[in-house]
């Protein structure tokens, strides 16, 4: 039964229904509390409604429960990168968090790689930055994501300047 609150809630986030895949994520997790792939999918609905603070409590604990979930790792480490006004702002751990993601998809992913480039960014490492965006504009023009090679190329523009990519605040 929670995997059928679970697959619904998925739906209607691709839906752009978030209160109601949040109402299926809630009784999912009375069912099964210690489910990660919920927690992560909540995390998820309430990052899209711009609720961090709530969206990281659900990224953390889908990690407590697997410390591999790639989803959630990413998640984390993008807005401790990106966040500078939040209270959860943590380069060291943005990068600790994206390196291991990146070691448990073989360095492989542009958005992952893009995701430690932030990370590196965000604590001075501009360098490292550079170099890992590079790699990342590689394999997404080897994937055809246009509006990918468009991001990190601009936030490859910010590194060159020494200034990290601070995500917009949506207040």
């Amino acid at each position: 039964m929670p995997t059928a609150h679970n697959n619904l809630g998925i739906a209607l986030v691709s839906q752009g229904k978030l209160d109601r895949a949040i109402s299926h994520y809630r009784l999912a997790l009375q069912i099964n509390p210690n489910s990660a792939n919920v927690h992560n999918n909540f995390g998820t609905a309430l990052r899209l409604q711009g609720k961090l603070d709530e969206a990281v409590a659900h990224f953390t604990e889908a990690l407590r429960i697997n410390p591999d979930l790639i989803d959630a790792m990413n998640a984390l480490a993008w807005y401790f990168a990106t966040h500078k006004e939040n209270n959860f702002y943590n380069p060291k751990e943005a990068i600790r968090l994206a390196e291991r993601v990146c070691e448990l998809t073989n360095y492989d992913s542009p958005i992952l790689l893009d995701t430690l480039a932030v990370a590196y960014a965000s604590d001075g490492r501009f360098p490292e930055a550079i170099a890992v965006s590079k790699k990342a504009v590689n394999f997404a023009v080897s994937a055809g994501q246009e509006k990918l090679t468009e991001e990190i190329r601009n936030r490859i523009k910010l590194y060159k300047n020494n200034q990290p990519y601070i995500e917009p605040s949506r207040n």
